[in-house]
């Protein structure tokens, strides 16, 4: 089944909790220019560089992407 990383990530928002995985998420779900139907590392990597409410979340995106290639590839 095909979903984009922003689907998959809409997964992990909870106003709630306050680890960094859900920090990024929040940020993202609240994201209007994010590449919402892309699931290519290329564009939406790019993307998350080029923007700075991102910087901090880097290293949770590349984390979340590991677990995102796994999930699509089953």
């Amino acid at each position: 089944m095909y979903r984009s990383f922003y689907q998959f990530i809409l997964t992990y928002v909870d106003p709630y909790k306050k680890d960094m995985h859900t920090c990024f998420a929040n940020v993202v779900s609240e994201d209007i220019g994010f590449p919402k139907h892309s699931d290519q590392y290329d564009e939406i990597v790019n993307y998350i560089e080029l923007t700075d409410i991102y910087s901090q979340y880097i290293q949770n995106f590349d984390e979340l992407w590991e677990v995102y290639k796994e999930l699509c590839t089953k």
